[in-house]
């Protein structure tokens, strides 16, 4: 594709490119199309073959013998036996996989005699080409006097990484982690930009072609940075077979468990053709994706040695093993992920959505005599407002309406929590739930390996052998995720659990839109058992008991109970329904702890524009790059990734100067 002088990327060229190529594979035949869909006028007027069709098989015999789009409609048997030199197969339908098996029972060939046709609609959304347009506009206004630059901060050696696969899934972090790498380079620091040339499967969810085309974009951005830094400045990925290092098993297993991960948000998320595609087939399909890339990278980092690496989200996916890797190699990764207008999750340490810098900063990095002598105070005030504030959203409400409430009362202060009304009953126990495929909740390790099994034995254990009584509470945020997202909650998605307990009276279920005021069961609970909820910080400053069974980040916390198997598990568990105690050692100690917990953690959005998530809806903000460098929030963006300086320590200070004058 070529770019014209002022470097605009033109949607029709890369349409027409894929016309192109699927007409090629086409060749001379006649096509057969197999499903009469809805949407076959949509895919093609992104690729039009529709003069070459014959005639429509569909599935429904009801149909046979009808017009379609002016073809007629026949039965899949006349499928059998095809000359597949006259004829070519398009599945026009979503559900690729089903057809599949048909076709594949028939002896046609995937690619050859059959292809997916219905994969291409998702070209009609293309997202962040105006986004993408108006970063190469940015890249003009960039100091030709940067590539003269040499690291005075030469101590760490600092990698970012950009990979262009997330485009078209409704975010391309590539324009904020390139410009993470200049304005790094422009204060000095010893950096490098680290272009993962890898496929990380969106070839599967979206459309073939898909990762080429990223190849593509990515090489025409890369050109244009080449006239701006030094070509040694960046360095290349790729996927080469020959050097790579051999697995272990344990590397093996973490790729599966990214994997999972993946495969949960995908299906949560209903990317697009994830949700046309078996959980298993997907899972297996990342798993092996992940092991061939894993070899590539961990040969990367053996042969390049980096102190430091900014990996966008870094949770499931590409920054899931990348995650890994780090680790392994003792390697500090540093990630970022978009919230909402205005504000980013950053982590120096770790995943940004797993808040680890707040655990750091309270029990390693903050010299307790240089703690801020009011930030107790503050906690109790903080909490006290939350506690007493009451916040809610009709059932009927959008995820624009839920953010116009959290931005009126702060984030600190806005847990949707109904007014208080009188109840004719208390529970033993109280489990709050989170979203179930949010950050930190998605790539939790349990000691009891999923949500369901932990669940599952958990009301076993409290309401059969223990006779006691349990309120599981969906995360009220459920109700008003976006209508094209799957439901994770267990009545949709593990009925059998809740079934088993449906005329229990020692069991009650709450679903999200259900409006209760939680804090009112935790005051006359006696365990609350959280997954990676932040209830677990309320509910200790409610001093009452709180038993952890995942690595959530305050699982060593003094003001927690953190069993160490399940065996312990279930003791603990016994041993707290059988007190009226807190059961902490130093209950002074662990109530200071979980208001510094608390505080810290409200206290985790840093107020930006500078965002990865950039599309034609969110576009990248910055016309030129000295706005950029004085944009609220990126002198602590550029501060978290090279100095390693604890996240919430710099979001609690610029919230300070923000909210306090």
């Amino acid at each position: 594709m070529n770019l014209e002088k002022n470097f605009r990327f033109r949607l029709n060229e890369f349409k027409n490119q894929f016309e192109k190529r699927f007409l090629e594979k086409i060749g001379d035949r006649k096509i057969i199309a197999y499903g009469a869909t809805g949407r076959w006028w949509e895919i093609n007027s992104v690729i039009y073959i529709h003069d070459l069709v014959e005639f429509f098989v569909d599935g429904n015999p009801d149909r046979w013998g009808e017009q379609y789009c002016g073809k007629e409609i026949k039965s899949i048997a006349k499928l059998k036996n095809l000359d597949t030199k006259k004829y070519a197969v398009v599945v026009s339908t979503a559900y690729f996989e089903d057809v599949r098996k048909v076709l594949d029972r028939y002896k046609l060939r995937q690619d050859v005699d059959y292809f997916n046709f219905f994969q291409y609609v998702h070209l009609l959304y293309w997202c962040p080409i105006g986004s993408l347009n108006t970063f190469m506009r940015f890249l003009n206004t960039v100091p030709s006097k940067i590539a003269d630059i040499t690291p005075e901060k030469k101590e760490q050696r600092i990698g970012i990484v950009v990979n262009m696969e997330t485009l078209n899934s409704g975010v391309t972090d590539l324009p904020a982690s390139i410009a993470m790498f200049l304005m790094l380079k422009w204060k000095g620091y010893n950096v490098k930009l680290i272009v993962d040339r890898l496929h990380w499967g969106g070839d599967i969810l979206l459309y073939e072609g898909h990762c080429d085309l990223c190849d593509q974009i990515t090489s025409i951005i890369l050109e244009r940075l080449k006239t701006i830094v030094p070509q040694e400045d960046i360095m290349y990925l790729e996927p080469v077979s020959a050097s790579a290092l051999p697995l272990s098993e344990k590397d093996k297993e973490e790729c599966k468990t990214v994997a999972r991960c993946a495969t949960n948000w995908d299906k949560w998320i209903n990317h697009f053709y994830a949700r046309f595609l078996r959980w298993d087939s997907l899972y297996h399909t990342y798993a092996g994706i992940y092991e061939k890339n894993f070899s590539f990278i961990d040969t990367f980092f053996n042969e390049n040695h980096f102190d430091v690496i900014n990996v966008p989200t870094a949770l499931h996916k590409r920054g899931g093993i990348y995650q890994y890797i780090c680790r392994k190699r003792q390697i500090r990764i540093t990630s970022e992920d978009g919230l909402a207008e205005g504000t980013v999750t950053i982590s120096a340490n770790g995943a940004a959505g797993c808040n680890m810098d707040t655990p750091r900063l309270i029990e390693e990095w903050l010299d307790p005599q240089k703690e801020p002598a009011d930030l107790l105070e503050r906690a109790v005030s903080m909490w006290n407002k939350r506690k007493e504030l009451t916040a809610t959203v009709s059932a009927e409400a959008d995820t624009a309406e839920y953010r116009k409430v959290m931005e009126k009362n702060g984030y600190a202060y806005t847990s949707f929590q109904p007014s208080r009304k009188e109840t004719d009953r208390s529970y033993d126990v109280v489990i709050p739930l989170n979203c179930k495929c949010d950050g930190g909740a998605l790539v939790a390790d349990s000691l009891f390996g999923s949500l369901e099994e932990w669940i599952e034995e958990v009301l076993d254990f409290i309401i059969n052998k223990l006779g006691k009584s349990v309120l599981v509470r969906e995360h009220p945020s459920g109700r008003v995720e976006s209508p094209v997202h799957s439901c994770t909650e267990l009545y949709a998605t593990n009925p059998e659990i809740l079934e088993r307990y449906k005329d229990n009276n020692l069991f009650h279920y709450v679903r999200s839109y259900e409006e209760i005021n939680l804090y009112q069961y935790m005051e006359t609970c006696k365990v609350v058992l959280p997954w990676t909820s932040t209830v677990g910080l309320e509910a200790a400053l409610m001093r009452k008991n709180v038993l952890v069974h995942t690595n959530v980040y305050y699982r060593n916390s003094d003001f927690v109970l953190s069993p160490q198997n399940g065996n312990e598990y279930f003791e603990m568990l016994e041993n707290c329904l059988a007190s009226d105690n807190w059961l902490v050692p130093d209950q002074e100690l662990a109530y200071s702890k979980a208001l510094k917990y608390f505080y810290y953690t409200m206290h985790r959005l840093l107020v930006t524009r500078f965002n990865i998530f950039n599309t034609d809806q969110y576009p990248w903000k910055f016309e030129n790059f000295e706005d950029l460098l004085e944009e609220q929030g990126v002198e602590e963006i550029l501060r978290i990734v090279a100095e390693d300086i604890p996240s919430v320590y710099l979001i609690e200070q610029q919230h300070r100067k923000i909210y306090d004058v």
